[in-house]
């Protein structure tokens, strides 16, 4: 396949940079590391390989070819392939819905019953992270949800592998191409599989899902975020915990301790430092918050990830 009129396409406005591509193909040689710091929430296809990852609270995670992952914004991503791979990462940078009669928090209605040894994201029995003595913490999920890549998406995805091939990057013409991707979860992914992939990732393409997902963690208070949002704290609660399955305090404490770990381990900060950003009144206050939360000191978890609990 090749592209015509090259020069056409060079001069448009709608042509993408090198910045900030909304769709990119990565290939990765074999014992090869590749990082990434997303500034929009993203989802990866492991197109063919197999690669072991990190980010966030999911620490030397393994997966195979024809998988999908999400990778959250602001979350450092290290990976390391196992064998050749290929990586196709998809910004999520509209507000995105399945179809014009079904969007995210449609899903509520098709809860997934959970699978032996991967409790369900959604779940309000949510515990507190804990840690593991080689590879960090994890709370009640080893591993980030995942779809395979089933017969309809491979052909969507080898059309798209192969207009980034040969030159194609229209921002245009991958925005339609991202509609096209959610309409093919609508109409050929079981809803109670979709309810379990996106739960705690998009939780609904909503403003309020998408504001919660990205600001949650600056309030100090459910009360405040509530006011922030033109909300009653009732009807804030209501409508929370039927999108993210969680009482608001809980979801956000989970939150605020997922970041902070990601900044122990994946920044060079000093802990004075991340102490202030998460508005700590001390270091000893933030010393407590890390023990009740992860077992261990900020300095304990630090020690740990210099010693071999992160992916090389």
């Amino acid at each position: 396949m090749e592209l015509l009129y090259k020069r056409e396409h060079l001069g448009c406005v709608n042509y993408e940079d090198h910045k900030r591509p909304m769709v990119e193909l990565v290939s990765i040689d074999k014992d090869e590391p590749w990082e990434n710091l997303p500034l929009e929430n993203k989802l990866v296809f492991l197109l063919n390989g197999e690669i072991k990852f990190s980010y966030g609270k999911f620490s030397d995670c393994s997966i195979n070819k024809k998988q999908i992952f999400y990778l959250p914004s602001d979350y450092l991503f290290k990976c390391k392939a196992l064998e050749q791979s290929t990586l196709l990462l998809m910004c999520m940078r509209e507000s995105t819905q399945f179809c014009d009669n079904f969007d995210f928090e449609d899903l509520a209605r098709f809860p997934c019953k959970e699978e032996p040894g991967n409790p369900g994201a959604g779940s309000d029995t949510t515990k507190d992270i804990v840690i593991n003595d080689i590879e960090g913490f994890t709370s009640q999920e080893s591993m980030p949800n995942t779809l395979e890549i089933n017969d309809v998406m491979e052909q969507y995805l080898n059309f798209l592998e192969q207009c980034i091939t040969v030159g194609l990057k229209c921002k245009f013409f991958y925005s339609i191409k991202v509609k096209e991707l959610f309409y093919i979860f609508r109409c050929f992914y079981p809803k109670e599989k979709l309810n379990r992939f996106f739960n705690q990732i998009l939780n609904g393409s909503s403003e309020f899902a998408s504001f919660i997902i990205q600001n949650a963690y600056k309030y100090k208070s459910v009360t405040e975020l509530a006011q922030d949002l033109n909300y009653t704290v009732s009807g804030f609660e209501k409508r929370f915990k039927r999108i993210f399955g969680a009482s608001p305090y809980k979801w956000m404490t989970q939150q605020k301790a997922e970041k902070i770990f990601h900044e122990i381990r994946a920044t060079e900060q000093t802990f004075k430092q991340i102490s202030y950003n998460f508005d700590f009144t001390s270091l000893s206050h933030f010393n407590d918050f890390c023990k009740s939360k992860f077992g261990r000191t900020p300095g304990e978890i630090r020690q740990n990830k210099r010693n071999g609990g992160n992916v090389e």
